[in-house]
C-alpha cells in the first residue's frame, strides 16, 4: 500500500510539473511570436509611471 501511495504522489507531482512547464514554454513562445511590438509594453508603462519619483534609501 505504501508503494501505491508513493507512486500516486510521484505521478501527481510529475503531471503538475509538466503542466506548469508547458504553460511557461507556451507563454514565452506566444509572446515572442505574437507579441512583436508590444513585447516591452508593460515594462515601458511601468517606467512611465515611475518617472519623476524620488529614490529612497541610500545616499542621494
Amino acid at each position: 500500500m505504501t508503494l501505491f501511495i508513493t507512486d500516486f504522489i510521484l505521478l501527481g507531482v510529475f503531471i503538475i510539473g509538466i503542466t506548469a512547464f508547458i504553460g511557461v514554454i507556451t507563454s514565452t513562445f506566444a509572446k515572442t511570436l505574437f507579441g512583436r511590438k508590444q513585447k516591452d509594453y508593460f515594462y515601458n508603462q511601468s517606467d512611465q509611471v515611475k518617472k519623476g519619483w524620488r529614490q529612497i534609501g541610500g545616499k542621494s
